[in-house]
């Protein structure tokens, strides 16, 4: 009897054992079903382009503004090598403003210094001038709308369209009592949004 007993016992329990086995993995199947779910978020996304501009120098303006050998004293309104140089004696200076850009930009002009030799001797910069236009011809840009350069800088050319030039001759002149030398310094061009100032 007692083994009968125990035999029944041992089948209970080993009842009881498949049934929480078989319990067990019909939750874990529940479980790995409800964990194959999809969660989904939403945001925003947003951009704003202000503007985009890039500018670029004609060749003779690249290679620099280059004034003739000065020969007698004093000197006026010299011109830079490539202010003629075009076709119909138009200007070979120019900064073009690229083509893709999205907005009419302004363009900007100054210089580090007056012209100087290594020794210090100096050439007032209110004697080294400019002037801008977006004609391209014989008179255009004009002496007569010549402006010294300066330290800060100054508008060259104002809402200049993508894919304009802003053409521009430059000249010099030299006082009576200038010592002889190489004169040099750097003119800096930069173009920004219209309207921002320089």
């Amino acid at each position: 009897m007692n083994t009968d007993m125990e035999c029944k016992r041992y089948n209970v329990l080993n009842i009881a054992l498949m049934f929480v086995i078989i319990f067990s993995l019909i939750m874990i199947g529940f479980e790995e079903i409800s964990m194959s779910g999809q969660a989904t978020l939403e945001t925003s996304s947003n951009v704003s382009i202000v503007s985009y501009l890039a500018i670029d120098f004609s060749d003779d303006l690249a290679s620099g503004i280059i004034f003739e050998d000065v020969l007698f004293l004093p000197a006026n309104n010299i011109n830079a090598k490539g202010n003629y140089n075009g076709s119909m004696n138009s200007t070979n200076y120019f900064v073009q403003v690229s083509p893709d850009g999205n907005t009419p930009i302004d363009l900007c002009i100054r210089a580090n210094s007056g012209m100087r030799t290594s020794g210090g001797d100096e050439i007032p910069l209110s004697g080294e001038t400019y002037s801008s236009s977006f004609g391209n011809n014989l008179t255009d840009p004009s002496i007569f709308d010549e402006t010294s350069l300066a330290l800060n800088y100054s508008v060259l050319s104002s809402a200049v369209p993508s894919g304009n030039k802003s053409f521009m001759r430059f000249w010099l002149d030299v006082p009576s009592n200038q010592p002889a030398g190489e004169y040099n310094n750097s003119i800096y061009f930069k173009g920004i949004a219209s309207g921002v100032g320089c």
